[in-house]
Order: structure tokens, then C-alpha cells, then sequence
């Protein structure tokens, strides 16, 4: 039987030690110890393998039985169970390992509440020999972190001819696409920045509907609105029916049937409106991975989350939500778009876009984001020009591609429909003079 597939860590000893006896491996090439092993007899017996080796002998069954005080009867039994299964080698030594590293944890474990519950003892001290204790456990541990340079130029050159696994969130606006190669890719943290009412909740929000659309599952994380509030939004950007109604709730026939005809998805979009943490961020988005795939998460916004540990000041907390939020989107290999408020005092009476520095509490904002787009709405000119946007409905909004780790920068112009919650790119043929 397949040692992968057994808890029985005397067989992996006894089989191990077999293997080392038959010459197909030798007692130093897995890192193992003594002390790995729980039988003291073949403690003692791989301590004399490895003193043979040492010496740059073979620790073949003859030179064991002349260096050891052991019985032949059971050098023979070793070697006749490595026989037939000799090809695992490498996983019974892991098997050996494993268990060892899980009695020293268990053991550290025990030490640490005796510590823990000693008053007589600092409980810094406490807490720092618990530090060093498990950091000394965990050395030993492969985690798979890492990856060698021949892997990562392989997964590079499968890459190049191939493209990502997932293809890229598309954000349904052409010209940011092409800044973007395509869309937001996995692995990146994308901030949109913002005074207050210009409509960065609202391009959030559009772009979690259009992926929806393209049969994308999103998570919206809301901690300026409530669910129903989401929802409402999403539905007027679907349909087209005007948030008007649908707060008023004075549909017609017509809304009533576009409504719940919505065409997409339900269960590809998950809503919290109390996860104020990266930390319940990523229980939820693993709660969603495993319950059926997660392409994009949706954050409004950055200055209304809280960090998951005690920090000593604002702009400190900041950095460690944003730092949290850029591992979560390179752990689940998806962009995280996540609204962000501009300071508001910086700009009063002036009718500019706002810079990347005046994204508020923070300045590790715009260095942990991969994507930094501002967005400015500009002041009507005359009382006709605001007349007319009145009228329509429709704003002009600039949207200043700010920070493009992987692409240009750039300037986009947009009409923002307030009332449908929809955004339209103004093509260079239309823009009006």
C-alpha cells in the first residue's frame, strides 16, 4: 500500500530504513535526524547509517550488521519490506518528517501554556520564546513559497505563447481596456480616486456589472451602501430603467418586465455590506472560490475598511489595508478594484483634476496599487452648459489613467448618465467642440 495514503509512521521508518539498507538511497539525502524517528532501535540503527556515511562508506546491510549492535534477523526484515515498494523512498521520508514536525509542535505547544499561564514571567517574554519556538518549527517546513528560476521561465514562456489562464476583467469602456492590455489582469490592486459625488461608486459598481455580463463572478464589498442599495444600482445599469423609479418604486409594465428579466448570473455576484476587514474580505472571496469560482472583487471604498491588527495612526492603518489587499488579489491570481476618497479641502474652489497625492489618510495608497485612476468632474463653463447637462441628464467626466504599472497613462473623456448609473466613452469624432 502507498505510504501517501497511511498515517502508519513505523511502517514509513522500518520501510525507509530498508531502502537505505538495499542501497537504493542513503541516510543524509532527505534531512532527516535521529530524533525524526520514534522506535529507539531504529533510531540507533539510522545514527549508524549515517556514521557510516560519514565516513564515506556504503550503509549496506553487511557494514551496518559489522558497525552495529543489532539483530540480523531484523537488518533482513528491513530490507525484504523496502524491497518491494523502494520506489517511494522520498515520500516515506516525507511521511517521517511530517511526523516529526507534528510531535515537536505538539510538544512546543504544551511548553507554551505552561509559559502562558506562569505570572511570575513576563508576558513578552512569554510571547517571544513562543515566536522563536514555532518560527524554528516552521523552518523546516516546505510551504511551497518559492519557485526556482528554470519553473518561473518556463511558466513565462508558456505564458507568452498561451496568455493567462483567465482572461482579463473587461471594464466595458474600450479605451480604458487598451491602457490596460485588454482589461484589469489577476494579481492587481486597481484604486479609483475621487471627491465625493463625481461617481467612483458608481464606475465601481459598472464595472462589476460588466463583468457580470460577460459571465464573470464578482464580489461587492459596500461599506458606504446597503444591499438593497447595490442591487438597485446594478439593476438601473442592466435595464436602463431610472433609479427614480425604481426608488420611488413607480415602474411601468415596460420596467416591470425588463427588471426581472434581468439575463444574467444572480449567483456569480455575492453582496457584503459588513465585511470591514481584509481579513473578512478573504473569508468571504474563499467562501465564494469554493463555492464556484471568483473573477473580481469590488471595495467602496479603501477609507471605510479598518485594519485587522491595532495600528499606532490612520495613515499606518491605511498602509497595512492596502498592503492586505494587494497579497489577496496576488493570492487568488484576481484584480481587486477598490474606490478611494480624495481629501476634500485640498481642492475647494479649484476646477482641477485631484492628484495622486491627495488621496486621503494615505500615501501608501497610490505605492501598493498596481492601476491609480482619477476621476474629475469638471465646473459648467456658463449657465447655458449646466443648463443642458440638466436637461440631458448627462455629465462630463475626465477620467486621468494616474499610475499604470504595466501600461500608459493617459487621459480618458466620458459622459456619466446619473440617473442609470452609466458610463459612455466620448469617441474623438463626437467630442463636442
Amino acid at each position: 500500500m502507498s505510504p501517501t495514503h497511511t498515517q502508519d509512521t513505523a511502517l514509513s521508518e522500518r520501510v525507509f530504513l530498508g531502502a537505505v539498507l538495499n542501497c537504493q538511497t542513503r541516510a543524509t539525502e532527505h534531512s532527516l535526524q535521529p530524533d525524526d524517528f520514534t522506535a529507539p532501535h531504529l533510531r540507533r540503527l539510522f545514527t549508524v547509517c549515517m556514521q557510516l556515511e560519514a565516513q564515506g562508506k556504503q550503509a549496506d546491510l553487511v557494514t551496518v550488521f559489522d558497525a552495529a549492535d543489532t539483530d540480523a534477523e531484523l537488518l533482513a526484515q528491513l530490507a525484504a519490506e523496502a524491497a518491494v515498494e523502494g520506489s517511494l523512498v522520498h515520500q516515506y521520508a516525507e511521511n517521517i518528517r511530517t511526523a516529526a514536525q507534528r510531535r515537536k509542535l505538539v510538544d512546543v505547544c504544551a511548553k507554551l501554556i505552561q509559559s502562558a499561564q506562569d505570572a511570575a514571567k513576563p508576558l513578552s517574554e512569554a510571547v517571544t520564546k513562543a515566536r522563536i519556538a514555532l518560527d524554528e518549527i516552521g523552518a523546516g517546513i516546505e510551504t511551497g513559497d518559492h519557485i526556482t528560476g528554470t519553473d518561473a521561465l518556463v511558466d513565462f514562456y508558456l505564458w507568452l505563447e498561451h496568455g493567462d489562464l483567465a482572461p482579463p476583467i473587461s471594464t466595458g469602456l474600450t479605451r480604458l481596456d487598451q491602457h490596460m492590455n485588454g482589461g484589469f489582469r489577476g494579481g492587481r490592486l486597481v484604486v479609483i480616486g475621487a471627491r465625493p459625488a463625481v461617481g467612483k461608486s458608481a464606475l465601481l459598481s459598472s464595472i462589476a456589472v460588466n463583468a457580470l455580463k460577460s459571465g464573470r463572478k464578482a464580489l461587492y464589498v459596500s461599506r458606504e451602501m446597503g444591499v438593497i442599495e447595490v442591487i438597485s444600482r446594478t439593476v438601473s445599469t442592466l435595464t436602463g430603467v431610472t433609479q427614480g423609479k425604481i426608488e420611488g418604486r413607480t415602474l411601468s409594465g415596460g420596467d416591470y418586465e425588463a427588471v426581472y428579466k434581468l439575463g444574467i448570473d444572480g449567483d456569480g455576484l455575492w453582496i457584503s455590506d459588513r465585511a470591514g476587514t481584509p481579513a473578512a474580505i478573504r473569508r468571504l472571496a474563499l467562501q465564494m472560490k469554493a463555492a464556484g469560482g471568483i473573477d473580481l472583487i469590488c471595495v467602496d471604498y479603501l477609507q471605510l475598511l479598518r485594519a485587522d491588527a491595532k495600528c499606532g495612526s490612520r495613515v499606518e492603518e491605511m498602509g497595512e489595508i492596502t498592503r492586505a489587499l494587494k497579497l489577496l488579489a496576488l493570492e487568488l491570481r484576481i484584480p481587486i478594484v477598490a474606490a478611494a476618497q480624495v481629501n476634500r479641502l485640498s481642492t475647494i474652489g479649484v476646477n482641477r483634476p485631484p492628484a495622486l497625492s491627495e488621496l486621503r489618510e494615505s500615501g501608501s495608497i497610490e505605492q501598493d496599487a498596481d492601476v491609480v485612476l482619477m476621476m474629475h468632474a469638471p465646473s459648467p463653463e456658463t449657465d447655458e452648459q449646466q443648463q443642458r447637462w440638466e436637461q440631458t441628464g448627462m455629465r462630463p467626466i475626465q477620467l486621468f489613467i494616474a499610475k499604470n504599472r504595466c501600461g500608459r497613462v493617459g487621459k480618458l473623456d466620458l459622459m456619466f448618465e446619473g440617473c442609470r448609473m452609466r458610463f459612455m466613452q466620448i469617441e474623438e469624432r463626437h467630442r463636442p467642440s
